[in-house]
């Protein structure tokens, strides 16, 4: 979910997955639709199939950016548009995405990608050595002052991590966080992140089945201080 405050608008992305009550073989619908924040009703709604729409950015002018991770795509819808068109192609389960300072950042699992929205550029942010890390594996990917707050959960253990695209510099700000099953997809609100630190996204079995209310765990909220 993203909030367009110029607009007043809630943007949501929902996708069909064998999980959810009613699923059917074969469904593999997408849906992205904008909420208008005063009254609740639903503004607009866009139907893309095949796909399975899972993060978007906004952008001033009202037009948005969404990663496609099923078949591997960035889609742009066009400020008053009425359809999603293919924008970018070629990554491995692209997950969060977003904009700064006129470059559009990428994450897939094999790492993260930086386009130019003037000529649409392509290069691969690249940690520094002195950070030791790696980027790949990253699901929430939201902006702060110049960097990038990140969720890695797709790789070893689980953690946020603050990205300076301009030096390379990943730095660690927590991990072995006791509350952290397969934590996703944040939100900057001042100088606070929050996110989801338990979302559930592997609690069904072997058949897509959810498992048992006794089972579950009840989600985590978690707030940080950057």
């Amino acid at each position: 979910m993203k909030v367009d405050a110029k607009r007043r608008l809630l943007w949501v992305i929902s996708t069909a997955t064998p999980e959810m009550n009613g699923w059917k073989a074969g469904d593999q619908r997408s849906q992205l639709a904008a909420y208008d924040l005063k009254t609740g009703k639903l503004a607009q709604k866009i139907i893309a199939t095949p796909a399975m729409l899972n993060d978007l950015t906004l952008l001033d002018d009202g037009s948005l950016f969404a990663t496609d991770m099923g078949r591997g795509n960035v889609m742009h819808l066009a400020a008053g548009g009425k359809k999603l068109d293919l924008w970018a192609s070629g990554f491995e389960a692209p997950n969060g995405i977003a904009e700064m300072d006129g470059f559009l950042y990428v994450a897939d699992f094999n790492g993260l990608t930086k386009f130019d929205l003037r000529d649409k550029t392509r290069t691969a942010v690249q940690p520094s050595a002195e950070s030791k890390a790696i980027l790949n594996g990253i699901d929430g990917l939201v902006p702060h002052k110049g960097t990038l707050i990140a969720i890695q959960n797709g790789i070893g253990r689980p953690r946020v991590i603050r990205i300076d695209p301009a030096t390379g510099t990943v730095e660690d700000l927590e991990s072995r966080n006791p509350s952290y099953e397969i934590p996703t997809t944040g939100a900057v609100a001042g100088d606070d992140f929050y996110f989801i630190a338990n979302p559930g996204l592997r609690s069904f079995d072997e058949n897509h089945k959810i498992w048992p209310m006794e089972k579950l765990k009840d989600p985590v909220m978690m707030k940080m201080g950057l």
